[in-house]
């Protein structure tokens, strides 16, 4: 009876954070007006996806299109209130996102009231500085969180799917394609070929829906504009911004 009710316990405790958290969030913050950032930049993209355009061929996109597609019901059943059903998902994300990695750093607390606290320090932290919209990185970090938190699960088909999702965070951002072999070397699990396999299926299928549809070329030549400008606009301000390099 005790295990029953501790079991559950850890089940709606997180479930309640992820529901009540982005809803308070939502309800207090959303509403307050226009986003004066690119908000919209993602959606629209969703729009014509859901519209039946093919990314790259149809409409110029300069990152692989995964995360227009990821918020395409939003689009759909949003209507009017696209924007405002937009934001209460992204709110849910960064709530799973601080729930996630507060659990996984190990700082969750020792009872309900200290985790759910930590958990909102997390969140109110990550939200600070960033637009509530739909967004690259927003999505990236968002299917990061739930690989991780699926690669934890002791069953070998879950911890699949977690680096198929972290793999497929690529997808969202190119900056993710670093995230894969990281945290595959930090949790040690790159011994492993099949957790290789699962994570480079995502950019795979990619690769061969683009091919099948006449996309390719368009893809290959949009994604990789921005190489020449890796080092200058990338890196080296970065670089002279370390104490004792000269310029």
């Amino acid at each position: 009876m005790t295990r029953s009710f501790s079991k559950a316990k850890s089940i709606l405790l997180p479930l309640a954070f992820l529901v009540l958290a982005p809803l308070a969030a939502h309800l207090l913050f959303s509403p307050l007006g226009f986003n004066p950032t690119d908000d919209g930049f993602n959606l629209a993209a969703s729009r014509r996806i859901a519209d039946g355009q093919i990314p790259h061929r149809d409409f110029i996109t300069i990152r692989p299109a995964l995360s227009p597609v990821l918020h395409v019901p939003v689009v759909v059943l949003g209507g009017e209130h696209v924007y405002m059903a937009s934001r209460g998902v992204v709110w849910f994300q960064w709530a799973c996102i601080a729930w996630i990695w507060s659990a996984l750093a190990g700082r969750h607390g020792r009872n309900a009231v200290e985790k759910v606290c930590i958990a909102l320090v997390a969140m109110a932290a990550s939200v600070q500085i960033f637009p509530i919209m739909s967004w690259q990185t927003v999505d990236g970090l968002f299917l990061i969180s739930l690989g991780m938190a699926l690669r934890t699960t002791e069953k070998r088909a879950l911890e699949r799917c977690g680096w198929f999702l972290i793999g497929a965070a690529y997808l969202c951002k190119q900056n993710f394609i670093f995230a894969l072999p990281l945290l595959l070397a930090v949790t040690g699990d790159w011994r492993k070929a099949a957790n290789w396999l699962a994570g480079l299926l995502p950019g795979i299928a990619y690769v061969v829906l683009l091919w099948a549809t006449g996309a390719w070329p368009d893809a290959w030549l949009q994604v990789t504009s921005h190489q020449q400008n890796f080092l200058s606009v990338g890196l080296h301000p970065y670089w002279k911004a370390l104490p004792g390099v000269v310029a």
